[in-house]
């Protein structure tokens, strides 16, 4: 009776062990394999010591349903020339193309994209770059490509295309619209919220004369905009770039195809106090001016001209000149002997520095009191370096 109970345990672990096991395999992912070409002429040479190729996934129209991870891995099968396979017999491949018989070749290349998820869809493309090979100089000359038939130059070789067989979108919905509505002008329009309920289709066959596919059915699932799925959803007006005002309505698009016309409210983006809009010096007839600026487009709302902010002394009271009125600006000793000097002061509104010049007071005011015939003719020189400088307003 022990023998019997200690078989029919170890019965029980191993179809649990079994059951475990079952249950805890990954979901089978999508394997694609696909050979490309590229016809390489007959004069063509490669190069062993240059030799590389590249292999580019485009996963930029890629997403999951539910989730699920879009990742993939790759790994290049072959390379094959002239019946030789690199990967096998790299001596071989690049001994072919120096042979007598070497006429030209077609050039093969096989590579395979595992995908973790059986989940995944919208568009594979690939392009492969293969560097290497040379060939001489032509420039459609018969007697000058004669001459250059010597001189080889590096060629591109360079083939793309698109796994037709990868699931692709057939069906969408908007389960759940973006959570943002109202924006700034400073503010890009925002996805995060959006949900869609997406189904697919899978290629079966392709006829080349009629250029039309035959489908079956793919997955039925959720995509939620984030980080992973972002690349899917694109806007008009550009997710990349600010919104403005006049904008009533985003459209959104999935996977190229229009997903739904989103209402937006958008207003300006104005600044929260005074900010100055003009930079000239100030003059009788031109105070300078400040406003309320829009931070998104730049407008300007309820312009006023700057308010220079009293000059005080140490016990912070306004200084007060001989007629008893407030000094508000204060002189910054750069005058010269042609030009009259500055003062300045500070706008109390916005804070700017404001700044206008001192008339009279260039050096040769008072280097040539005595002369007055010399200081007419200087101060015609000053107007003139005046509006030079652009300070007559």
């Amino acid at each position: 009776m022990k023998k019997l109970l200690s078989i029919l345990l170890v019965a029980v672990l191993l179809i649990s062990s079994f059951s475990i096991a079952s249950v805890a395999a990954p979901a089978p992912g999508l394997s694609y394999t696909v050979t490309g070409t590229y016809a390489l002429g007959k004069s063509t040479d490669a190069q062993k010591e240059l030799f590389n190729l590249d292999l580019i996934i485009d996963d930029s129209k890629i997403a999951a349903l539910d989730g699920e991870s879009k990742a993939y891995t790759y790994e290049v099968d072959s390379i094959v020339a002239n019946g030789i396979d690199y990967l096998t017999d790299p001596d071989a491949f690049f001994a072919a193309f120096d042979s007598e018989d070497y006429s030209g070749t077609l050039l093969e290349v096989t590579f395979t994209i595992n995908f973790e998820s059986d989940k995944v869809f919208g568009t594979l493309d690939y392009q492969v770059n293969v560097t290497g090979f040379m060939a001489p100089l032509t420039v459609g000359l018969g007697p000058v490509d004669d001459a250059l038939s010597n001189v080889a130059l590096p060629i591109n070789v360079s083939f793309d295309g698109n796994v037709w067989q990868f699931p692709s979108l057939d069906e969408m919905e908007i389960l759940q619209r973006p959570t943002k509505q109202d924006y700034k002008d400073t503010e890009k329009f925002d996805f995060e919220g959006t949900k869609v309920a997406v189904k697919t289709k899978v290629a079966t066959s392709y006829d080349s004369l009629s250029g039309n596919y035959t489908f079956e059915e793919g997955y039925s699932g959720l995509v939620e905009y984030g980080p992973e799925t972002a690349n899917m959803f694109t806007a008009n007006p550009s997710k990349d770039e600010k919104l403005n005002v006049n904008v009533n309505e985003v459209i959104a698009y999935f996977d190229g195809v229009e997903l739904a016309k989103l209402p937006v409210k958008v207003e300006h983006a104005w600044s929260s106090s005074y900010v100055s809009i003009t930079t000239n010096k100030v003059t009788e007839g031109n105070p300078g001016y400040h406003a309320i600026l829009c931070d998104g487009c730049g407008e300007a709302h309820d312009a006023q001209p700057h308010n220079p902010s009293p000059v005080l002394d140490e016990n912070g009271d306004p200084v007060l000149d001989e007629n008893g009125d407030i000094v508000c600006w204060t002189f910054n000793n750069d005058q010269t002997f042609l030009n009259n000097g500055t003062e300045s002061s500070i706008c109390s509104d916005c804070g700017a520095v404001l700044t206008r010049d001192t008339f009279g007071t260039a050096d040769y005011n008072d280097s040539l009191a005595n002369y007055h015939f010399i200081r007419v003719i200087l101060d015609y020189i000053n107007a003139l370096l005046r509006i030079i400088n652009g300070s007559i307003g």
